[in-house]
């Protein structure tokens, strides 16, 4: 009779461990971007004159890796075929997997609202940096400063319908 409990009380410990999450499931909020503009995704996106999404998918396909950089730190990405991938490339998310050195194995990836909205905030910043210096450049500047407004505008209104269709999370 001992042996049975005891053989019970193995069986419900190693279900209570087995119900724990594995110690490598992690999760960052952070920004699917290219490793060749991981340094700064706004300001290349804006010589691209592309979104941020576009400027990721367009330099994945020339033969750039996804990656996630999260609190100033840029994680490789070794499921690059991950489906999310491609449909949050340039987004602020919550993705979650495993990490194996500086690399991650994606397992779900989910836009981040918070991560929206201070991206949008971050933005509206860098605006009003550009309007400062637009004031005291010359003509070409000028031209460039506003074609580089644009592109804020366009990243500003990606990230407001990103907002929006994030929305409907708690």
């Amino acid at each position: 009779m001992k042996s049975i409990y005891r053989s019970l009380c193995c069986i419900g410990l190693l279900l209570c461990l087995a119900s724990f999450p594995s110690a490598a499931d992690m999760s960052w909020t952070g920004q699917i971007v290219d490793n060749l503009c991981a340094a700064s995704p706004v300001q290349m996106s804006a010589e691209h004159r592309m979104t941020e999404h576009d400027c990721t998918i367009a330099c994945v396909k020339v033969g750039a890796k996804y990656v996630l950089v999260s609190g100033g730190k840029t994680y490789k990405i070794a499921n690059q075929d991950f489906a999310d991938l491609q449909v949050h490339a340039g987004e602020i998310v919550r993705l979650t997997g495993t990490l194996n050195g500086d690399t991650i194995t994606v397992s779900k990836i989910v836009r981040d609202f918070d991560g929206l909205l201070q991206s949008y905030r971050s933005l509206a910043a860098n605006e009003t940096i550009v309007l400062k210096l637009q004031k005291t450049a010359d003509a070409d500047t000028r031209s460039k400063l506003i074609a580089e407004l644009r592109i804020l505008d366009k990243q500003r209104l990606d990230l407001l319908d990103q907002m929006d269709a994030s929305s409907g999370r708690p």
